[in-house]
C-alpha cells in the first residue's frame, strides 16, 4: 500500500499561462505606438513651426503672395489636433476602464470637443457599466453609446462598441 500525504497542486491552467505573455505584448505595442504618435505629433509641431516662421518671412517680403484660405484652414486645423490636451484626455479615458474592457481606438473632433473612442468590453454587462462610468470621469461628460456588435468569430464573443463623450476645458 502506498499513500501519498503530499497532495500535488494542479499545473497553472493554459489560459493563463498565455494571457499573461499576451497582455504584456499588448501593453507593449499600446506603449509603443503612443510613443510613435507623441514623436510625430512633435515632428508636426515642428514643421508647423518652421512654416509658420517661413511664412512670417515671406510676409514682410514686398513680393509677398497671399496665402489662400484653404491653406489657412488646413494649418489652423493641424494646430488645433496638435494642441489638444492628449495627456488629460488619455488619463480620463484611462480612468474608467477595468479589466473587462479594453480601449481600441480613440479619434478626436477638436472643434467639437468630442472623443470617439472604440472599445472592447467582455459582455453586454461590462459595456454599460463603461459607459456609464465614462460619462462620470471627471474631465469628461455625455458619453453615448452610439453603436456595437458581438464578435462572432471570437469564442469569448466580446461586444465591440462605439463611444462618443465630449471632453470639459480645465479650469482654472
Amino acid at each position: 500500500m502506498h499513500l501519498d500525504f503530499q497532495r500535488r497542486s494542479a499545473p497553472p491552467h493554459a489560459t493563463v499561462l498565455l494571457a499573461l505573455p499576451l497582455a504584456a505584448a499588448a501593453l507593449g505595442v499600446g506603449l509603443y505606438q503612443y510613443g510613435i504618435a507623441r514623436a510625430t505629433t512633435q515632428l508636426q509641431q515642428a514643421r508647423l513651426l518652421a512654416e509658420a516662421k517661413h511664412a512670417a518671412f515671406q510676409s514682410r517680403s514686398t513680393d509677398a503672395t497671399p496665402v489662400q484660405p484653404a491653406r489657412i484652414e488646413a494649418v489652423n486645423a493641424a494646430t488645433a489636433a496638435l494642441n489638444l490636451p492628449w495627456d488629460r484626455l488619455f488619463s480620463s479615458v484611462e480612468q474608467s476602464l477595468d479589466e473587462d474592457v479594453a480601449l481600441l481606438s480613440i479619434q478626436p473632433e477638436p472643434d467639437r470637443r468630442q472623443l470617439h473612442l472604440g472599445i472592447e468590453a467582455k459582455d453586454a454587462h461590462a459595456m454599460l457599466d463603461y459607459v456609464a462610468r465614462l460619462g462620470s470621469t471627471p474631465g469628461l461628460r455625455n458619453a453615448v453609446l452610439k453603436s456595437h456588435e458581438i464578435d462572432d468569430q471570437n469564442p469569448y464573443k466580446p461586444y465591440r462598441f462605439q463611444v462618443d463623450v465630449e471632453w470639459l476645458e480645465r479650469t482654472p
